[in-house]
């Protein structure tokens, strides 16, 4: 009986490894494929890096071709820049020039302007008075005009009664 359990022990352990050993072989094979396709890759990036090389060394002969176009360029414009820098040089010295001009005139105008604004300040000031004056003078005015119009419908009010004692008088 323990013969039967050992043997039936060893058989499973042995349907184990051999189910193991399948797995390996197809992760095995899985590997070999991986590399494969890792090599293709490979191959083709060498290519490209290839590639690369060649354009970059067709850039690099471009480029050497263009840089020393471009320092005679440079050259020409030094001396076009010397040329613009005596003008501007000069018309830098004419704006000095037109703006102390300019400066002085502005200096008279505000001279003038401040004279100007004393003396309306002190137009503003007589305004002032003059109108105070004449509020005051229109207050005067309503009050006599006032007083004048209570006396007269007192007047009014005397000749009326006068009136009316006058037609006694008479009646009597």
């Amino acid at each position: 009986d323990e013969f039967f359990k050992e043997k039936s022990h060893l058989t499973s352990t042995l349907v184990l490894k051999d189910e193991s050993i399948r797995e390996l072989g197809l992760h095995m094979e899985e590997l070999k494929k991986n590399k494969s396709e890792a090599q293709d890759q490979l191959d083709a990036l060498s290519d490209e890096i290839a590639a690369l090389k060649r354009g970059f060394n067709k850039e690099r002969n471009d480029l050497t071709s263009t840089l020393a176009s471009k320092e005679e360029s440079i050259q020409e414009l030094e001396k076009q820049t010397e040329e613009l820098t005596k003008e501007n040089s000069q018309a830098q010295n004419k704006a000095d020039e037109l703006m102390k001009h300019y400066m002085h005139i502005e200096d008279e105008l505000r001279k003038q302007l401040q004279s100007v604004e004393c003396e309306r300040e002190g137009l503003e000031c007589k305004l002032a008075v003059v109108q105070g004056e004449s509020v005051r003078a229109v207050d005067e005015f309503f009050k006599e005009k006032s007083h004048l119009t209570s006396t007269l419908v007192l007047k009014d009010e005397s000749i009326r009664e006068l009136g009316l004692h006058m037609e006694e008088l008479k009646k009597n």
